[in-house]
């Protein structure tokens, strides 16, 4: 028998990498219902096991999804998205918690887009060669979260600019004033999780997937270490 203090029982978080790991996780029979439609969240304390589930859906159900868009916000600095987006808020006197979520969902459905692409860069599907199209011309086919965020907006920034200064005389943006007008920060508002032509490209998304019967498998982690090392109050 093996000295309990000679087994090698590797890193003691999940997140760390570990080659035998599938040797060693003890696996819940009711993470099968995970495959399912029905569940979309799985929460518990720091050290509860969620990463480690997420490991092995990466390692071991992966078969399950043609894709799995993992995305960690482990090392994540929050303060380049404070900084711009608290600029933006403030000139447009929209609320920050408004505006982060719509760009949080948008960017989350970009990289999910994008990574469909990364399996079939060659598509030949209608539909989906027009949302291929979207993120080539906005550059985001090969964009991460952070650019895809920030990316949201500086085209809010020139959306601005052209609306308020069309000549493009004035060079002291994003220190614009905050009297816009309504249209401004209307379509500001609605951007970009509404505007028309995203809702186009997401229901043509949505239809090639379910036409091929296709999963792709979103896992977002890393939220516990989330933080904006700027400024601590922070929402």
């Amino acid at each position: 028998m093996i000295p309990l203090s000679h087994v090698n029982f590797g890193p003691t978080d999940a997140a760390q990498k570990d080659t035998d790991f599938l040797e060693k996780f003890v696996e819940p029979p009711q993470i099968h219902l995970l495959f399912s439609d029905r569940y979309w969240i799985v929460t518990g304390e720091k050290g509860s096991g969620k990463t480690a589930i997420r490991q092995a859906i990466k390692q071991k159900h992966h078969d399950q999804y043609l894709k799995i868009v993992d995305l960690d916000f482990d090392r994540m600095d929050y303060s380049a998205l404070f900084h711009n987006l608290n600029q933006l808020a403030q000139v447009t006197n929209l609320q920050r918690l408004h505006l982060l979520t719509d760009y949080w969902q948008y960017t989350l459905l970009v990289q999910v887009m994008r990574s469909y692409f990364d399996e079939h860069p060659n598509t030949i599907d209608i539909d989906l060669s027009v949302v291929s199209d979207y993120l080539k011309s906005k550059g985001l086919i090969k964009a991460g979260p952070l650019r895809t965020f920030l990316n949201i907006i500086a085209e809010c920034w020139s959306y601005i600019e052209r609306y308020t200064d069309p000549d493009n005389k004035d060079k002291k943006l994003p220190f614009l004033p905050s009297d816009l007008s309504p249209e401004v920060v209307d379509t500001i508002s609605k951007y970009p999780m509404f505007d028309p032509n995203f809702l186009e490209i997401r229901k043509r998304f949505g239809k090639a997937l379910e036409q091929s019967n296709t999963r792709l498998l979103v896992i977002l982690d890393g939220f516990d270490r989330f933080e904006n090392k700027t400024d601590n109050s922070a929402d």
